[in-house]
């Protein structure tokens, strides 16, 4: 089939990768005519363009790139044409697909997505998952549809959630997952031998996207749900708290089943500092602080932090 491939971050570089490179006597041969992928961003000091992920990749196996502002002009739409599709497969492009592209090519749009449909619909559902204290999620291939994520699906693969993952480390898990399964199913629709299956009604939950506000920790939270918001939100936003009005980066955190705080001690207050970590009181619980990056420094541990600071025990961490 020809397939024209929708993506833009590095968790899409695996699946373009993997159908460019898959080989099977047995399996038909798909061929990505061309990439659409975001433009390029200016950062820094310099305004340096830095080029999306897929589009690296995409210019190192010499394919079409484009990189529109906008997909919604009946330009780009002629221009997708003039490629011939058979399939478009979008996987984290980052814009939502406008009923004429969807309705262009004979097999539709496919759509990896790194959750068990219908939970955790949206843009942000690994990080999600991570933050909301799930211990298994999944990746979905699915035909697309107008709606967020609400479309047919094809083929599911279950995935646990370790103790120790953050967002970076599942999302290259998944995405290593959702390469494979993508693959397996452009294969089965090339053939017809996979059929579709409606998503279910009930356990419907929404995944938005991340947005930097949402690593503020709210100390009346549990240290478990602080824990978990903290592996979900790395490497960014991060959560963050302030400590002698700086903002201050928790990078690594465990949350202590022994509570050894008491009833007087107001969540958000450093309650004991020993050779293993400093403790703060949250609503429930405590944690104990590992790693952390204070504003306009480097990543360092608790001892090195704690050199010079924070000398009594009971300081506020944040009051709101």
């Amino acid at each position: 089939m020809n397939v024209i491939f929708f993506g833009t971050p590095e968790f899409a570089v695996f699946s373009l990768r993997a159908i460019v490179e898959h080989k099977s006597s047995s399996a038909p041969v798909h061929t990505i005519r061309a990439v659409v992928t975001q433009p390029d961003k200016k950062k820094g000091r310099t305004l340096k363009a830095v080029l999306p992920p897929v589009k690296l990749a995409a210019l190192e196996y010499g394919i079409d790139v484009m990189q529109p502002e906008s997909i919604k002009t009946e330009e780009f739409k002629n221009a997708i044409i003039a490629y011939k599709p058979d399939i478009i497969v979008v996987v984290a492009y980052g814009k939502i697909m406008p009923a004429g592209l969807l309705s262009l090519p004979v097999f539709g749009c496919v759509n990896v997505h790194p959750s068990l449909l219908p939970k955790y619909r949206g843009a942000a559902p690994i990080q999600w998952a991570i933050a909301r204290g799930e211990v298994q999620t999944g990746v979905c291939t699915m035909q697309m549809d107008e709606g967020m994520d609400t479309g047919a699906v094809y083929k599911c693969v279950l995935v646990d959630i370790k103790e120790d993952d953050t967002y970076a480390s599942l999302s290259k898990r998944l995405a290593q997952i959702g390469g494979t399964l993508l693959v397996e199913t452009i294969d089965a629709i090339a053939v017809g031998s996979i059929g579709l299956t409606k998503q279910a009604s009930v356990g419907v939950s929404m995944a938005p996207p991340v947005r930097k506000e949402d690593g503020l920790i709210n100390w009346q939270m549990s240290a478990t749900e602080i824990a978990n918001r903290t592996r979900g939100f790395d490497p960014w936003p991060c959560t963050y708290t302030y400590i002698n009005g700086k903002r201050v980066k928790l990078l690594s955190v465990v949350p202590l089943l022994d509570d050894l705080s008491t009833s007087k001690e107001v969540p958000g207050t450093i309650i004991k500092k020993d050779k293993e970590g400093f403790y703060i009181k949250t609503g429930e619980g405590i944690i104990s602080i590992k790693e952390l990056q204070p504003e306009g420094k480097k990543t360092m541990d608790y001892k090195a932090f704690l050199q010079g600071r924070l000398n009594h025990e009971g300081d506020a961490l944040y009051v709101g």
